[in-house]
């Protein structure tokens, strides 16, 4: 997966390394980006499309929201800077991309923060260095998806409510079910809610 640090100088071995990251990505997975403006996210994104054999060129997709690149393994590419609400994210269809097995690139997530709560995602964080065309990129790989690899897994996703305002599943309602499952352990993405009180209550009393 390519977890760690890396530091690229110019536009393609930014690209080469993306192509790498890319030929390891399961279907469905989302890649989430951070980082300032002009960092290089879109160069990591070409990349991401070249590495997953698309056919169309990779272009910013800051005014039209997402943009979807064809080829053999489809990645759509998401640019959340003027969205305002996990509804608008639904509403252009990025969890639809990801049900149909879609790499989907995400641009400014740290503008979502929980929207993608239960989702397999890897984490990009790219840096600009002290040369103009140093770029510090780091690639977390998230310790969820090494363990569903492993056999007798189960996998429970969360989902933000819909353009209707139904069919929320929240972390809570998953850490309850998946407790009532008399697990070995869980693995929860992300608690930062009121599930945290209901895992610290399972840890306390096993």
């Amino acid at each position: 997966m390519h977890a760690g640090t890396h530091v690229t100088h110019g536009a393609a071995a930014t690209k080469k390394l993306a192509a790498q990251l890319a030929a390891a990505l399961a279907p469905g997975t989302l890649v989430l980006f951070t980082g300032g403006m002009g960092a290089g996210k879109t160069t990591f994104c070409a990349g991401l499309a070249e590495g997953l054999g698309c056919t169309d060129a990779a272009a910013s997709p800051t005014f039209s929201i997402v943009n979807v690149y064809r080829g053999p393994r489809p990645l759509a590419h998401f640019d959340l800077y003027r969205i305002t609400c996990p509804e608008d994210l639904e509403t252009a269809g990025l969890f639809d991309y990801l049900a149909e097995g879609a790499i989907v690139a995400v641009e400014w997530s740290e503008l979502a923060q929980g929207w993608f709560s239960g989702e397999r995602a890897v984490h990009v964080d790219i840096r600009q260095g002290g040369a103009e065309d140093e770029r510090i990129i780091t690639i977390e790989d998230s310790a969820e998806l090494r363990f569903l690899e492993h056999a007798h897994v189960v996998r429970l996703e969360a989902r933000p409510r819909n353009a209707e305002g139904t069919g929320e599943v929240s972390i809570r309602d998953l850490v309850a079910n998946a407790l009532r499952m008399r697990p070995d352990r869980i693995v929860v993405g992300e608690c930062r809610g009121p599930e945290a009180l209901d895992m610290l209550q399972a840890m306390n009393t096993g």
